[in-house]
């Protein structure tokens, strides 16, 4: 009996051996963050806790005839900290495009005109993402009626001439809004192009314009003028921009061209007593 007990005892820890010797799951640092979470071959996490963003929201807008569509959303309340986020860009369940950011905006670009596109933003932590924040936009830019809106043609800022003596504008390197280049305004100087329009309708001439940081708020003055001449005698239009320094902001004006077919753009420094940068003009 004794004997016999000995020998069962003896099972029991070869038992207890085998089963200490097996091979468990582990977890990383990162997945013991998770609430509920599992760790099996080929799907290491299978309840999570990765709070999703909310209070998505997008805006459309256009340089020229080029759209783009900001984003902005809320960071997720409790749960791990992610990594950063994803955006996707969607049209009629594709996905077409993706941006990822450690911030809780984002600007897409790429997209076609004239469409609504759904969005939808995740928050991830290393291979896992969260539900998402979705949202929808239309977008919608007008044919922009200008050449060479963003100065990536030629070596020179045609067809914009210098109020001085003519010659075209010369274009920049840095800072440019997009794109390998925008133009110089130097200061008290204006530069200028003639636009063959329709009559009696209305248009909205903009541009986004610069400063250097440290110099002030004022910026690019734009002026629409009725017919060929830099100093015709109807002004369509008129207006100072203002922004601050060293970051690129919208300017525009809209007028209605009444009798006139063709009309004069102008972009000047105005009140601005430093030099001033343009791209991405438009009329539309």
């Amino acid at each position: 009996m004794v004997a016999g007990g000995r020998r069962r005892s003896a099972g029991c820890a070869a038992a207890t051996a085998v089963l200490a010797a097996a091979p468990l799951a582990t977890w990383s640092v990162a997945d013991a963050a998770f609430s509920g979470a599992t760790a099996n071959p080929g799907n290491r996490l299978a309840v999570g806790s990765l709070a999703a963003p909310t209070a998505l929201t997008l805006s459309a807008a256009c340089a020229g005839s080029t759209p783009s569509v900001n984003a902005a959303w809320t960071a997720g309340s409790g749960g791990s900290a992610p990594t950063g986020y994803r955006l996707q860009r969607q049209l009629s369940g594709a996905t077409q495009n993706t941006v990822q950011t450690a911030a809780t905006s984002a600007t897409d670009t790429g997209m076609a005109s004239g469409q609504t596109y759904t969005y939808r933003v995740f928050s991830y932590l290393s291979g896992w993402t969260s539900a998402a924040a979705t949202g929808t936009v239309a977008v919608s830019c007008a044919t922009n009626l200008l050449t060479n809106p963003g100065f990536e043609s030629g070596s020179d800022a045609a067809p914009w001439r210098l109020d001085t003596n003519g010659a075209f504008a010369q274009t920049v390197s840095s800072p440019v809004h997009q794109g390998a280049a925008a133009v110089r305004v130097p200061v008290s100087m204006q530069i200028y192009t003639s636009v063959t329009v329709a009559a009696n309708t209305s248009y909205t001439f903009s541009t986004w314009a610069y400063t250097a940081p440290g110099t002030g708020s004022t910026s690019a003055l734009l002026r629409v003028i009725s017919g060929a001449g830099l100093y015709g005698s109807t002004v369509l239009g008129s207006v100072q921009g203002s922004g601050t320094a060293g970051s690129w902001h919208q300017v525009s004006v809209t007028f209605n061209s009444g009798a006139a077919t063709t009309v004069t753009l102008a972009i000047g420094t105005g009140g601005a007593t430093y030099d001033v940068y343009a791209d991405d003009i438009s009329l539309a």
